[in-house]
């Protein structure tokens, strides 16, 4: 592995671990860490609304996640 590929495959684990950050503290979980059913409904609910975001390049999720905030 290049050193190059290696800089980028830390830059993807670093982007992981900010994505997984932001979905747990955002992604209900009960104390047997399953998703609370509540959540469930929320989530069947909103996929059956038209989506509010495109998302047409690589970094355009991270993005708008870290717009959210």
């Amino acid at each position: 592995m290049t050193t190059l590929e290696k800089k980028r495959l830390e830059r993807l684990e670093r982007e992981v671990a900010e994505l997984r950050a932001m979905v747990r503290a955002v992604v209900p979980f009960d104390d047997e860490g399953e998703y609370r059913p509540e959540f469930i409904r929320e989530l069947k609910k909103a996929l059956r609304k038209k989506p509010t975001y495109t998302y047409t390049g690589s970094g355009a999720l991270l993005e708008q996640l870290k717009s959210i905030k």
